[in-house]
């Protein structure tokens, strides 16, 4: 993995977004994704945030077919 860390040790969903979109434009989709994950986990209610990031974010668009990113993207619908 690009960047490994203890994903209950986030506290930023920003930072986990952007560790994410760093992984996700160095190729490494499966980190992106539990950046991702950890991003959602730590918005505490500001799942949008995370929403916006997946949706918008040009890093990731290589992810948009991956299905635990839907996954996690419909979670955050309806979250």
């Amino acid at each position: 993995p690009v960047i490994a860390a203890p994903m209950d040790s986030v506290t930023s969903p920003a930072s986990a977004i952007a560790v994410a979109r760093a992984a996700a434009a160095m190729g490494d989709k499966t980190t992106a994704i539990n950046w991702l994950h950890a991003a959602a986990a730590a918005s505490s209610g500001q799942a949008s945030s995370v929403a916006d990031a997946i949706d918008h974010a040009p890093e990731l668009a290589v992810l948009h077919d991956d299905p635990e990113l839907r996954r996690l993207r419909a979670a955050l619908t309806t979250a």
